[in-house]
């Protein structure tokens, strides 16, 4: 059976939420074979923001229009004093020849904090803690941000659904960190602001309970889970097939257990594993260390 199925909620074009009809069969073969929509994604959006500490006195840059292309940092920083109120803050953005923003002020300043989307853009969307603080460099206060921004998106875009068992774990750089979720469709980011999205899915398909069709949900986020705010409705196309026949009672059994296991408890499982290798991961490095001592 084949559907198209589309979002119709406009503060969550991003999600769907279905109700398909239920086959005659008990378990269904659930796999979603496109993903097609316009690229209207909400880069910045009102609210957004970075808390500054300069000279022991804060002040807040806030994002005043939704944004849904910025093709680089160049274009970034000309069109910001237009969507925000940066010119009432004594912070300046600048470009280095390799397209890293660096941020500038002629007094002391701390980056407190800042929003997700901002973290994105500016290129400090990996393990950084804040709050920030500014160096002297002769001439002026800096931080020179080390990487370059997203500006549509992150580079991987995933479909989450609430449909079969965990698929997908992020093992994030943060100690015992790791998200887990059920994929049902990978799409590389090569998206162009404006345009059509057609993205076509061969990787991941669901064996479910057919009953379950009956109150399927979908949501598209980004690498590190976020939703995307989407401007327009997504549509998606659906192919569902009888996976009863082509089970086997092994295969049945493997489904039951991995359908009532405890998400929390893989999640555990999964943290010792991981604590376990970190661990051997630092001994080794401290044999390697130890063999590369000068000899005495």
């Amino acid at each position: 059976m084949e559907y198209t199925i589309t979002s119709t909620d406009a503060k969550h074009f991003n999600r769907i939420k279905v109700n398909l009809p239920q086959p005659t069969w008990k378990y269904s073969n659930v796999m979603i074979t496109s993903f097609i929509a316009n690229c209207n994604i909400l880069v910045l959006k009102i609210g957004d923001y970075i808390e500054f500490d300069i000279n022991g006195t804060t002040h807040k840059l806030i994002i005043t229009s939704n944004v849904t292309d910025v093709r680089g940092a160049r274009t970034f920083i000309a069109t910001l004093p237009a969507i925000s109120n940066i010119n009432t803050i004594p912070i300046q953005f600048t470009v280095r020849t390799d397209e890293r923003i660096s941020i500038h002020s002629n007094q002391t300043f701390t980056i407190k904090d800042m929003s997700y989307n901002f973290k994105l853009i500016l290129g400090l969307y990996y393990d950084i803690q804040f709050p920030i603080t500014s160096e002297y460099n002769g001439t002026t206060y800096a931080y020179d941000i080390q990487a370059i921004g997203y500006f549509l998106s992150t580079p991987v875009l995933y479909l989450l659904s609430n449909l079969g068992g965990v698929n997908y774990f992020n093992m994030s750089n943060q100690h015992y960190k790791i998200d887990a979720n059920s994929i049902s469709m990978r799409m590389l980011n090569s998206f162009t602001a404006s345009m059509p999205i057609i993205s076509s899915n061969a990787e991941f398909s669901k064996i479910t309970l057919s009953s379950d069709l009956t109150d399927f949900e979908i949501i598209l986020v980004d690498a590190n889970l976020q939703e995307v705010d989407i401007l327009n409705p997504v549509y998606i196309t659906i192919n569902i097939s009888n996976a009863s026949e082509s089970m086997t009672l092994e295969d049945l059994e493997r489904y039951e257990y991995t359908r009532k296991i405890n998400k929390d408890a893989e999640i555990a499982r999964l943290q010792m594993i991981k604590a376990r290798y970190m661990s051997l991961n630092k001994e080794v490095q401290g044999d390697v260390e130890q063999v590369m001592q000068p000899l005495s």
